[in-house]
């Protein structure tokens, strides 16, 4: 399946492989539309990253409107602007129906909650949510996640997982290589450190992309971002690092380990500063923001991105480079060390949908958002559009 297929179900607010068992509400699919005359809902949503298209030209969303008979105007706000115009919106009292991928802090549920701009939804979930309902039984972790000091849910949550037990971004930190420059090269994949520093001293030498300038950047990363953090490469040196939010935490055989006063942290710097000292890390991986770093790898007439850290490949290079880059494994370091970090998140989210008092059709919406808790599984392919089929299991 390829790694794109992450983004298209982070749309969706759940992807459990799980089915009913004795005792907890199946998932529920309505075998017919949610109203028999369409009825419009406007909802504000926050795009995901800068590749998301809007919502209005999903193909989730055109295919719900199908199944439930109500149509969306959806307001469309990037992610980088998108928590100044929320509060514009919330401050003005001209309110939507509903918050898509909120960004709402606690703070903000208590305070718009308490004020009545978000209605409550513990009361309606059971009759109107089954599918949030079964997940709040199976899983009762997440309706504690989301139920507010005064004992009141005003938003839904996020629960994504693939697999048991494994949240979406466990492993987040994949390394890509570009595979065209390996060939043109003649250089194998490499599988240890000291081999991808040799492969990354070729990359700056010997102008793999053929243009006969100097341009190429043999790796780059963000330092301190959550999915493009050089972190996980320390696990080559026996301990891998969570540099993100500057925390340094990391949980081993049951105890909290601060990695930065570790010699396998002395090590994994030392050995990175001289690859800095040699020009093969992007001098811009400590500065750089995710609008510089996206364009990067799509910068130029021919590839100047030789390696780099990010959650998916095409996101970085473009559609265009996409089929250059393939991903490097798990590297071995210079003391035979070998190793990923796994993220200690749950997979839960608060605050992913919420209802305000302005929806003249609370009941009606639960119903529509409760249709994305549907369990799910995509199928492989080329997507084209959107999805290449979508089969449901309950």
């Amino acid at each position: 399946m390829k790694l794109r297929l992450i983004a298209l179900l982070l749309v969706v607010f759940v992807a459990l492989p799980v089915m009913a068992q004795d005792g907890v509400t199946p998932w529920v699919i309505s075998p017919e539309p949610l109203t028999a005359e369409p009825v419009t809902l406007d909802i504000v949503a926050q795009k995901a990253g800068p590749l998301t298209p809007d919502f209005d030209q999903m193909v989730l969303f055109d295919w719900a409107e199908e199944q439930t008979n109500v149509q969306v105007n959806w307001t469309n706000i990037a992610n980088a602007d998108y928590q100044e115009r929320k509060n514009l919106i919330l401050a003005s009292g001209d309110l939507p129906d509903a918050f898509w991928n909120t960004g709402f802090s606690d703070a903000d549920i208590v305070t718009y909650g308490g004020n009545g701009t978000l209605i409550p939804l513990e009361d309606l979930i059971p009759q109107y949510a089954p599918n949030v309902q079964a997940a709040f039984e199976r899983y009762p972790a997440l309706r504690g996640a989301v139920t507010a000091p005064d004992g009141h849910i005003y938003a839904l949550p996020s629960f994504v997982q693939m697999g048991e037990g494994s949240g979406i971004g466990a492993i987040r930190f994949f390394h890509a290589i570009n595979q065209q420059w390996l060939d043109n090269l003649g250089l194998a994949m490499p599988t240890t450190m000291d081999e991808l520093h040799d492969v990354l001293v070729a990359f700056k030498t010997q102008d793999p992309n053929g243009n006969g300038v100097a341009d190429e950047i043999p790796f780059s990363f963000m330092f301190d971002w959550w999915c493009a953090d050089i972190g996980d490469l320390f696990g080559a040196f026996g301990m891998p690092d969570t540099i993100a939010d500057y925390e340094h935490l990391i949980v081993r055989d049951g105890q909290a380990i601060y990695t930065a006063v570790q010699p396998e942290y002395r090590d994994a710097i030392t050995y990175f500063n001289q690859w800095a000292q040699e020009g093969l890390i992007d001098p811009e991986s400590f500065t750089q923001d995710v609008q510089t770093y996206l364009a990067k790898g799509k910068a130029g007439d021919v590839s100047q991105l030789g390696s780099y850290i990010w959650w998916e490949i095409e996101e970085v290079v473009g559609p265009e480079r996409a089929d250059q880059y393939t991903l490097v494994p798990p590297l071995v370091g210079p003391t035979g060390e070998q190793g990923v970090g796994h993220a200690n998140g749950s997979g839960f989210g608060r605050a992913a949908f919420a209802i305000t008092s302005a929806n003249e059709h609370p009941e009606l919406t639960l119903q529509w958002v409760d249709l994305f808790w549907r369990t799910v599984r995509l199928g492989a392919g080329d997507l084209g559009s959107g999805w290449h089929h979508l089969r449901t299991r309950c």
